[in-house]
Formats: structure tokens, C-alpha cells, sequence
């Protein structure tokens, strides 16, 4: 069961599993639009049963939460952080209730939550061990996110707590939106361009995703980032490497910060985040550096 399946990783966690020959139902509001995203392949449950906790059409051996409203999508009115919230702790709350309506539980709850849970910092590195600084809006969301799964963990289910980084591909994300400078030749450094940027290819999140499934001794968080941040002026130079542009403009942060408000420190604010229970545990990162990423991402039939 995918939740949040129309998303941008969701659309490709749906793609992977079926291409690995599961059976696939996919939570949805609209079932409409589910339904000509991924045609007939998969089974679409509606959104009003799934909260009302009726029993799956099939009994659910894995399910992947990544539900919740886009972070990026407008400027963080108090209106819209309140949905950014309720829209995670809603939908959490009603799996839990889903999942002690099923006669046979699932094997494992894969649920997304975000590196923000650490807070900011330039100087601190941080792994799954690490206890959360933050008290910002963005640490709040995930420290929340992340307890509601305390029932489910009670009903007996091993719970992945899936920690994303900034997930780069080529059909939305981020990506799109670091690039646009760029094109338009006035890119360069955001910020001071010391802050951090943990990032991830898209194919090892869904390569994560799917061995945290599969390796029954991964629990509770998994950052899922790459092995090696680069601060953001670092991540700026690859990029304009890879698009043949020049790294020559400065956008301070005062300017951002007028355009985005408070959602203008998921740029300009980072953190340093490793992958350290996804090495000690074997996962092989199919693109371990920025360079490699990126070059594929943005020449995906070069050779």
C-alpha cells in the first residue's frame, strides 16, 4: 500500500514495486486522478475508507506513508503551515487505526519523514544517533510526523522513520527549481553558501525505500541522503558544470528572504546529515557523489 503515491517520490515508489511484480493499492483523495496516473495496474482505495479503517481489499504486507501537502508549494502563511501539519498528523493517525482494523498486520510501515528533524546547523554533522537541535517550523513537522507512529510500532509492525534529505530528479523536486537560475544565467551562490545541502538521487531513495523493506533488521530513522553533502555554493558549482552555465551571481539572503518568507530557510539554512545505519547495513548507493547525480540527471543518455 502507497499513500501519497501521486507525489513526486511516490510516483516512482509506485513504478519500482510494480515493475518488481507486486501488487500495488494506492491510497488517494481523488481516485480519478490515481487512477490515469497509474491505469489499471494498481488497486485505488478510496481516501474516506481508508480513515474510516474498513478492511483492505487484500491483505497489506507493506505500506509507505509519504502523504502530506507540498512544503514548497506557496509562502508559509499561518494558514498553510497549520495544513502542512495537519495534513501529516491526519493522515499518520488514521494508519494507525487502518492498520488495527487488519486482521493481519503489515510487515513494515516505511514513513516518511525529513532531515529537517535535526534542525539547522553549519558546523555539526548529524546521524541517526543524533538527538534533534531544532526548534524551527520544519524540526517541528518532523519530530510530530514522527511520533505519531508510536501506535503503530505498539501494534507489532516494524516502522522505517524514511528521513529525506533534498531528493533530486529529473521530473520535479528540487532540481527544477535550482536549475531555473541557471538557464537564465544568473546563477550562482545563495546565501553565504556555506550551509549545507544533504541531498539524495532519486534512484537510491527508491533504492532505499525498497531495501528498508526487504532487511528486517532496519527500524526506526534511516536518513536517506548520499554519502557525501556539499555545502550549497559546492552544490552550485557541479550544477553549473553539468549545464555548462557560469557560477558568477550572489542572491542574498535578505532578497530571498523578502520573496519567501520563512520557507526561505529551507534554502538558506542546512544541515550536515550521513547515511550512517544505510552503510553499516550494506545498502550500495548507486550515486555516491554529486557529480555523478547530476550528470545523469541532466544527461540521462550520455554514456
Amino acid at each position: 500500500m502507497v499513500i501519497g503515491a501521486t507525489g513526486f517520490v511516490g510516483r516512482h515508489v509506485v513504478r519500482e514495486l510494480l515493475l518488481r511484480g507486486h501488487e500495488v493499492v494506492v491510497v488517494s483523495r481523488n481516485r480519478e486522478q490515481a487512477s490515469s496516473v497509474f491505469g489499471k495496474h494498481v488497486y485505488v482505495m478510496a481516501y474516506d475508507a481508508f480513515v474510516t479503517a474498513q478492511v483492505a481489499p487484500k491483505d497489506i504486507t507493506v505500506i509507505v506513508n509519504l502523504a502530506g501537502e507540498s512544503l514548497n508549494a506557496s509562502r508559509w502563511t499561518r494558514k498553510r503551515k497549520i495544513r502542512i501539519m495537519q495534513s501529516r498528523l491526519a493522515t499518520t493517525e488514521a494508519l494507525s487505526h487502518f492498520i488495527a482494523a487488519q486482521k493481519t498486520k503489515p510487515r513494515v510501515l516505511i514513513q516518511a519523514s525529513a532531515v529537517g528533524y535535526y534542525g539547522v546547523s553549519t558546523t555539526a554533522t548529524f546521524t541517526e544517533d543524533s538527538a534533534s537541535v531544532g526548534n524551527d517550523f520544519l524540526a517541528s513537522v518532523a519530530k510530530a510526523w514522527e511520533e505519531r507512529t508510536q501506535a503503530v510500532q505498539s501494534q507489532g509492525v516494524r516502522v522505517v522513520l524514511a528521513r529525506f534529505g533534498v531528493v533530486l530528479g529529473a521530473d520535479g523536486g528540487a532540481l527544477e527549481k535550482m536549475m531555473l537560475p541557471y538557464r537564465l544565467h544568473v546563477g550562482g551562490k545563495i546565501g553565504s553558501g556555506t550551509q549545507f545541502v544533504s541531498w539524495i538521487h532519486m534512484d537510491d531513495v527508491i533504492g532505499m525505500i525498497m531495501w528498508s523493506m526487504s532487511v528486517e533488521d532496519v527500524f526506526g530513522p534511516v536518513n536517506m541522503t548520499a554519502l557525501e553533502p556539499v555545502t550549497m555554493d559546492r552544490f552550485g558549482q557541479v550544477l553549473a558544470h553539468e549545464m555548462k552555465r557560469k557560477h558568477w551571481a550572489s542572491v542574498p539572503s535578505i532578497v530571498l528572504r523578502l520573496f519567501m518568507g520563512e520557507m526561505a530557510d529551507m534554502v538558506l539554512l542546512g544541515q550536515r546529515v550521513l547515511p550512517d545505519k544505510a552503510i553499516k547495513h550494506g545498502y550500495t548507493f548507486l550515486f555516491p557523489d554529486l557529480q555523478s547525480a547530476l550528470s545523469q540527471l541532466i544527461h540521462p543518455n550520455s554514456k
